[in-house]
């Protein structure tokens, strides 16, 4: 019976749900920005890029990070900000939903062999 109730029941996670309290922004767990770097194709301007970085989780692998690209000094507005927003908040949640179901994959693969 523990068996059916394992493998029926969700499986908890490590992965952060809430912000920390001493977040500097209001962005979701896992992003962060936006980041600024210089253009280097243009050894003499002084123009800087800017994006958004996402914390990828992956089962089994160290996390990775993404970058989501906003735009430059002269092209960065608040619209292209909302956009970029949205895509970094998808490629967080799909990366969520994935890392869920391999690491319930793993915990129930693990109960099986009990």
């Amino acid at each position: 019976e523990l068996k059916n109730r394992i493998k029926s029941s969700a499986v908890p996670n490590r992965l952060k749900r809430n912000a920390r309290k001493n977040k500097f922004n209001d962005f979701p767990v896992g992003i962060s920005g936006p980041v600024s770097s210089r253009v280097t194709s243009a050894p003499d301007s002084d123009l800087h890029q800017y994006h958004l970085q996402v914390s990828v989780p992956r089962f089994g692998k160290l996390p990775t990070t993404k970058k989501v690209y906003i735009g430059t000094d002269n092209t960065y507005t608040d619209e292209r900000f909302d956009k970029a927003l949205i895509k970094a908040q998808s490629i967080r949640e799909s990366a969520v939903k994935q890392y869920a179901i391999e690491h319930a994959a793993d915990a129930r693969k693990a109960v099986s062999s009990l």
